[in-house]
């Protein structure tokens, strides 16, 4: 939702729902975050939310959580045509319990601070998230592109590896939490403890900044991996598109 705040880009708090969009051609970076909803409201919102990405032509992400009212939104969702991709578990763990450990042999983590890196961290992102590349640019427009205040509270982290980007991380602090996001790793850099390493380098930030809790959203290759740093799931995102 945060680049909803982006250049061409719309955030909107409206009648129980937190929507936002980009334009970017992909349900990750367009959808509905929050809703708490009327009983009696409830379906005439879907549809009018529905009928607004599809006037833009944008598809749609919609996050149901545990704060989500009314509690059977995600079916409600499903009879109106949306499909349930996938649950993804929210982790939480106290940044003072966060292991200290070496770097993989020939990982060297840098802040992505030039258009250059950060570009390269972007584009591991989504190869990781199997994003198209041609969408890349106009990430990066968005992320230079935000306002102050986020960018003091936000860092991407490259990866190298003799000196060739190998991996991602993103940290994002707001309102007391650390979160991290877009941690990715290509391929041939797997199974050698890279997306630990730039998890933790997230993570070390966060608590340099005085932050006491780091969170994320687990993916099913990152839950294992999350689990041994000492995360736990606290809650879950049923995500619908």
């Amino acid at each position: 939702m945060e680049y909803g705040r982006g250049p061409g880009c719309e955030v909107h708090v409206d009648r129980g729902v937190t929507w936002f969009a980009t334009g970017l051609p992909h349900p990750l970076f367009n959808g509905v975050m929050t809703a708490q909803l009327a009983p009696d409201d409830v379906d005439r919102r879907i549809d009018e939310l529905v009928a607004e990405f599809r006037s833009r032509g944008l598809p749609l992400e919609w996050t149901v959580g545990s704060s989500t009212v009314p509690q059977d939104l995600g079916s409600r969702l499903q009879a109106k045509g949306l499909n349930h991709l996938i649950a993804v578990p929210g982790m939480a763990m106290e940044l003072a319990k966060l292991p200290e450990e070496p770097l993989p042999k020939g990982l060297a983590i840098e802040r992505a601070e030039s258009h250059e890196n950060l570009e390269a961290c972007i584009r591991i992102a989504v190869t990781t998230f199997r994003i198209a590349d041609a969408l890349v640019p106009r990430l990066v427009d968005i992320e230079l592109g935000m306002p102050p205040d986020h960018r003091e509270n936000a860092v991407a982290f490259l990866g190298r590896i003799d000196g060739r980007p190998v991996a991602s991380s993103m940290l994002f602090a707001s309102a007391g939490v650390a979160g991290v996001y877009f941690v990715g790793t290509l391929p041939a850099a797997r199974g050698r403890g890279v997306g630990r390493a730039m998890t933790v380098a997230a993570l070390n930030e966060a608590r340099g900044r005085g932050y006491r809790i780091g969170a994320l959203q687990g993916t099913e290759m990152g839950v294992p991996v999350y689990r041994r740093l000492g995360f736990r799931e606290y809650s879950r995102f049923e995500i619908y598109t």
